[in-house]
């Protein structure tokens, strides 16, 4: 908390105290969560760039093959968005799991004078 003293004509004094912002992050809970992220886009880049396809004179058993292929990557694309969604629900996570200053207060009992 940095503290300014304030005067204007030396009779008053005013002390203002700004209190400074603290941003309180789980670093391991974040860092899972940015690498849980990264590997679900980079994931989903990469089925991006390997789709199946398909071509005019295709036999019954190729046509089998390439809908057993489509199948895949639809479940592979499916795995994808939830690594990126698990990763960034483990971010939002990181912001409020952080301990403050004291650490976890317990609260003490009242036990009324007899």
């Amino acid at each position: 908390m940095s503290c300014l003293q304030y005067s204007r004509d030396q009779p008053i004094n005013v002390d203002i105290c700004i209190p400074e912002p603290v941003l309180r992050v789980n670093p391991k809970i974040l860092a899972l969560g940015a690498g849980l992220l990264v590997g679900g886009f980079v994931f989903l880049g990469y089925l991006n760039q390997t789709l199946p396809t398909s071509s005019s004179a295709m036999t019954d058993d190729e046509i089998a093959e390439l809908l057993i292929g489509e199948q895949e990557h639809s479940d592979y694309v499916t795995l994808a968005s939830i690594l990126i969604g698990l990763g960034f629900l483990f971010i939002l996570i990181s912001f409020g799991t952080a301990r403050g200053e004291g650490g976890v207060k317990t609260r003490k009992e009242y036990t009324p004078p007899a």
